[in-house]
């Protein structure tokens, strides 16, 4: 059943999604891909490639044999938002995979 906000927003492809969110400030289009992500469930992600798999594997190898340390997410996050010039911005999640 569509709620009532589906049933009177217009049709819009995805492009014309793609071409609003290009507009958008950077700011913006994190929370944009926040909110997104949140929602969306384990079991509908892609599989990695091969390569990525080799890589994780790699990693998680590094990892196991000392020469490697893990971060909190907390301090991945942050440290990512500083990069990408976000860090004055107001982030809210919503207790989703992040």
């Amino acid at each position: 059943m569509k709620t009532e906000y589906a049933q009177r927003m217009p049709m819009t492809t995805l492009q014309e999604i793609i071409d609003a969110a290009r507009t958008l400030s950077p700011a913006e289009r994190v929370r944009l891909v926040d909110a997104v992500w949140d929602d969306e469930h384990p079991e509908n992600w892609t599989a990695l490639g091969p390569e990525w798999l080799a890589e994780v594997q790699r990693r998680s190898a590094e990892f196991d044999a000392g020469r490697m340390k893990a971060s909190p997410w907390e301090d991945v996050q942050a440290r990512v938002r500083r990069k990408a010039g976000l860090d004055g911005e107001a982030h809210h999640r919503r207790g989703g995979r992040g």
